[in-house]
């Protein structure tokens, strides 16, 4: 019995060490199931997070390493404006209407257009794993930011549009950056194929929206909360850094997208 006692209790102690690298390799695995995957590893840069760069120059898909080279290789230039468009769940960079945004900066011929793909972690129907996988696609998109700074481009020269969840990566990619964005443009989930189509035209200059301060009841139950103390605006790209609060816009077209 005594010298069985030993051997039984160098299995348990074994078991027990097994069991908890199990769990350690288990918790370090990405979880996949179905057409969803939610990451587990947090290591950028990661291959289902990917940048393309467009420029007026070369107006195509150009997938960016963010590990080697030089951005001028890809056609980039120090001298224009920069904007980083993130798609939102069930997105990609090249769809509808992400795709309107891309071509309407790239007509303006003064920005280099970054699109961020994190479609492989945004499929439908897996919106929880979407959820989730934000914190990566934030972190990865920020990896690429300081690629770009370290390259010359300025945070005052530097956008970040992102439509629904690809907003809140916009506002996400701060926590992994020593510089504060300078501005990010969020479009609503809502009526979000016509708020493309009208952001797309003010980036053209082909309409002048006028946005009228207003309180949250905007457009609630048919009523403007118009305010008075502040006056209208011109929405869209040129708005003014120092605009802040809630603005109304009522634009009358039956037509989908317009202006593209």
């Amino acid at each position: 019995m005594n010298s069985a006692l030993p051997v039984l209790i160098i299995i348990m102690i074994c078991a027990g060490i097994t069991s908890d690298a199990e769990g350690s390799l288990m918790s370090m695995m990405d979880f996949r199931y179905w057409r969803c995957v939610m990451k587990r590893q947090w290591k950028c840069p990661d291959s289902e997070v990917n940048f393309f760069l467009f420029t007026p120059e070369r107006p195509y898909s150009q997938w960016i390493d963010v590990r080697h080279g030089d951005l001028s290789e890809y056609g980039w230039k120090v001298t224009r404006k920069n904007v980083l468009i993130v798609h939102g769940f069930n997105g990609t960079h090249a769809k509808t209407p992400i795709s309107f945004l891309r071509d309407a900066y790239l007509s303006r011929k003064d920005y280099n257009v970054f699109m961020v793909d994190w479609s492989m972690l945004a499929r439908f129907p897996c919106y929880l794993s979407a959820l989730a996988n934000m914190r990566l696609a934030a972190q990865c998109t920020a990896q690429l930011y300081s690629f770009m700074t370290q390259s010359g481009a300025l945070a005052k020269k530097t956008t970040c549009v992102g439509h629904s969840l690809g907003a809140h990566i916009c506002g996400m990619m701060s926590e992994h950056l020593t510089e504060k964005q300078y501005k990010i443009i969020g479009r609503s989930r809502c009526s979000h194929f016509m708020s493309s189509c009208y952001l797309a035209a003010s980036i053209r200059r082909r309409l002048h929206i006028i946005g009228v301060p207003c309180d949250n009841t905007c457009p609630k139950q048919g009523r403007w909360g118009i305010r008075y103390d502040r006056k209208p605006i011109v929405l869209g790209d040129e708005i003014p850094d120092s605009t802040r609060g809630m603005f109304c816009a009522k634009v009358d077209h039956d037509e989908n997208c317009p202006f593209d």
